[in-house]
């Protein structure tokens, strides 16, 4: 279900797989290199994508909490140069590099995920976290220094997944 007020930019680019919410107020947008969304994978109201200088995806299970903000490019504020959409590249020292969150990866509500990150599987962003690194499988991280505070049950996690994709049809919502 895509709410109607959900806009996309390189909408060519977007592939969307099958038991899919977009909320409400949902910028996606997505270059060449594609913004893919998997199956089960839910967006909650005001997720920004901006993918158009590298390749999302967010693998099956995978989440955004409201207010959480995705880039595959951003400016470097230190060398001195300009900064801007409305500068031409030259001028600029963008940081790009694509984004990809892997199965059962989840992002909380007001969370920052910068360009070249990987959230491996099941893999957990508190609340207004700022992800500038990779985010090691089943890891529970928060703040702006990425400090783990826990793991999630991993066994346990395969354990639903197994159990859920064994009551599921295509036609159909789990049983």
């Amino acid at each position: 279900m895509i709410h109607p007020t959900v806009v996309m930019y390189g909408a060519e680019y977007i592939e969307i797989g099958k038991d899919v919410r977009i909320d409400a107020f949902c910028v996606l947008t997505a270059g060449p290199r594609g913004l893919v969304i998997g199956d089960h994978v839910h967006l909650s109201p005001g997720v920004y994508i901006f993918g158009t200088s590298g390749r999302v995806e967010l693998r099956r299970f995978s989440n955004l909490s409201s207010r959480v903000s995705v880039f595959t490019a951003t400016d470097e504020l230190f060398s001195g140069a300009m900064t801007g959409a409305c500068i031409p590249e030259k001028y600029r020292n963008l940081q790009k590099g694509d984004v990809l969150f892997e199965e059962h990866a989840a992002v909380c509500a007001g969370a920052l995920v910068f360009p070249g990150v990987t959230l491996h599987r099941g893999s957990v962003v508190g609340a207004l976290s700022m992800v500038k690194r990779s985010v090691p499988a089943y890891h529970i991280v928060v703040g702006p220094d990425q400090r783990k505070i826990g793991e999630r049950d991993a066994r346990r996690l395969a354990q639903l997944e197994e159990e859920f994709l064994g009551s599921y049809t295509a036609d159909e919502t789990p049983r």
